[in-house]
């Protein structure tokens, strides 16, 4: 009997450090905007996902969005990371191709995102807009077909 309280003892405190962890987290999500305005894109499917090893906690939030107009769109994602997180990864599908992304300069990428919108494919460029804020720029978000945005970030563990 005592083995079974231990073990209750023991699930309640990692729930609580998960829900710890997790609630920071919450308040990462972003929302997908058109970049001409009108309403977001509503979120179909939300996962996140943490693991934690030496002291670290790597998240990975997963938003997959679907664009209910009847043209491509290019849309704004906008999201905040935890305090004194640091991302280090960023992907993208779209019409169930994956786009990995890559860390570069600030003015190249830009320059880089603008080309490739301009010939017609599909980028994606994520600029630091404040101390803990992000903004992804996604084209094409097309009509009726699943556009998912996800983001890796790390911080440790308190």
């Amino acid at each position: 009997m005592s083995g079974t309280r231990g073990s209750r003892s023991v699930c309640a405190v990692v729930a609580a450090v998960f829900l710890f962890l997790i609630a920071p987290t919450a308040g990462a999500a972003g929302m997908l905007i058109p970049r001409n305005g009108g309403s977001p894109i509503k979120v179909r499917e939300h996962e996140v996902s943490v693991e934690i090893a030496d002291g670290l906690a790597k998240t990975t939030l997963r938003q997959t969005f679907v664009n209910p107009h009847g043209r491509a769109l290019e849309a704004i994602y906008v999201f905040p990371l935890p305090e004194d997180a640091a991302l280090v990864d960023v992907a993208m599908e779209v019409g169930g191709q994956r786009l990995e992304g890559l860390l570069v300069e600030r003015s190249r990428a830009r320059a880089i995102y603008d080309q490739i919108v301009s010939s017609r494919r599909d980028p994606a460029l994520v600029e630091k807009i404040g101390r803990n804020r992000f903004r992804l720029s996604v084209f094409p978000v097309l009509p009726r077909v699943r556009t998912i945005v996800e983001l890796t970030w790390i911080e440790q563990v308190p």
